[in-house]
């Protein structure tokens, strides 16, 4: 998964369609145990942790080609889609009421009899990020790109001008501002462990989703 990560592929459909597919790279270690997306998806869940380690152990290999120059580091974040949908996202008491609904559905066809009372409504159309969760995927969050709202995260990375990856993660953050100290801290200390502690990464670039005045003193 941390090859198709470095490629800009995110999408577990994506890759398992490439699993299928993809005789040159994919199919070649899956064979025909070809994973479905849904299992994709939660191994990425499970292990995201361990994940981020294989970066810096992939990165030990790379000062040696010379491919790692320290000079200016661009960071840079993008809203990633996850596989849930915007109108699977429930308030807590929209999830009680459908819960008594249901309780309520198993006991009329239990005692042959309606039970009274209105029943919930639907939840409306309003984006609610602060009081609502995805009932597929509750890790995930409601982030606003450019164009639309999407169910998803937040894929932030460090790179070097040769495409190399310093650092990687995935928040449900929607705001960059509060990303650049921590991904440029765990650049600095990721190239550290590969080159040693003498070793400084120069300048770096990022938007103006990065933008404030804390982040411009530190």
């Amino acid at each position: 998964m941390n090859y198709t990560y470095s490629r800009g592929l995110r999408s577990s459909r994506a890759i398992e369609r490439l699993c299928r597919l993809d005789a040159s790279y994919y199919r070649f270690f899956v064979g025909d145990d070809v994973p479905d997306h849904s299992v994709i998806a939660h191994f990425r869940q499970c292990h995201a942790e361990r994940m981020k380690g294989v970066f810096p152990q992939g990165a030990g290999a790379v000062p040696a080609a010379g491919l790692i120059w320290l000079g200016l580091g661009p960071l840079n974040g993008i809203k990633a889609q996850a596989n849930a949908a915007l109108d699977a996202n429930r308030t807590a008491s929209t999830i009680g009421e459908q819960i008594d609904l249901v309780l309520a559905e198993a006991e009329e066809q239990a005692t042959g009899r309606h039970k009274r009372g209105r029943k919930p409504q639907e939840p409306g159309p309003s984006v609610g990020p602060d009081t609502e969760a995805n009932t597929k995927y509750p890790q995930s969050s409601i982030l606003q790109t450019r164009r639309v709202w999407v169910q998803g995260y937040n894929a932030q990375a460090v790179v070097t001008t040769g495409q190399i990856i310093l650092a990687a993660d995935v928040t449900t953050e929607a705001n960059d501002v509060h990303q650049l100290t921590g991904m440029l801290d765990w650049a600095q200390s990721n190239v550290e462990a590969v080159l040693g502690e003498e070793a400084v990464p120069g300048a770096a670039v990022a938007e103006a989703g990065y933008w404030s005045e804390a982040n411009a003193d530190s």
